[in-house]
Parts: C-alpha cells; structure tokens; sequence
C-alpha cells in the first residue's frame, strides 16, 4: 500500500497487549512484510511480574513481556529504561508497596538512522 513511500516512513507502536511475544496480535506486527516492526524490549526482561492465586492456597508467579515499545527499522534506540531487579521487586512480585500496579514503566529514547 506505501510502495516505496514506506522506506521514509517512521512507525512506532505502543501499548499493552496483554499477550507474549510470538501471539499473533503481536506477530501481527513483527511479520507483517509491510511493517516489519523491532520491539524495543526482549523476552529475557520482563514487564509485568505477579502471582496468580493457585489451589490450596498456593501461588504461581508469571513474570513476562506483554507491554510493548516495537519500531520501524529505520529508528534505533539510543537509551531505554531498564525494569528493577528481581532482588529489588522482591519474592512477592509486584504490587506491593514499592511498586504499586503489576505492569512495569517502560520508556525509551530513539533517534532516526538515515
């Protein structure tokens, strides 16, 4: 649909997808041959990190990418805000008194590669 307009094109998508990368919603961006969209964050990082309520009163935690920062290619990111450590989050997860939703901020800075 761009033609070759889409190479001078700069795209950059937010939001909370509430799913993993490899989803479709998120494939969807990422292979879409048109777009071909980078996330600014891996898998090894997460942003969110909670406990689900489990049988007999225990719980499982997850801990997963399903904020998304994704790009064009023709931008890079030049610095990014990195989540907290899993020692500082503590055992528990997040939201807690240091960290009061279960969803981490994400944020980065970019810059145009021409």
């Amino acid at each position: 649909m761009l033609g070759e307009n889409k190479k001078n094109l700069s795209v950059i998508v937010c939001g909370d997808f509430n799913d993993v990368p490899g989803s479709s919603p998120v494939e969807q961006f990422t292979l879409n041959k048109d777009l071909l969209l980078q996330s600014v964050f891996d898998e090894e990082k997460y942003t969110v990190y909670h406990y689900f309520p489990f049988l007999f009163g225990l719980a499982i935690p997850y801990k997963g990418v399903v904020d998304f920062i994704m790009h064009s290619s023709n931008l890079k990111v030049s610095k990014k805000l990195e989540g907290p450590t899993n020692e500082a989050v503590g055992k528990d997860g997040l939201l807690s008194d240091h960290y009061p939703s279960d969803h981490m901020s994400i944020f980065c800075d970019f810059y145009l590669d021409q």
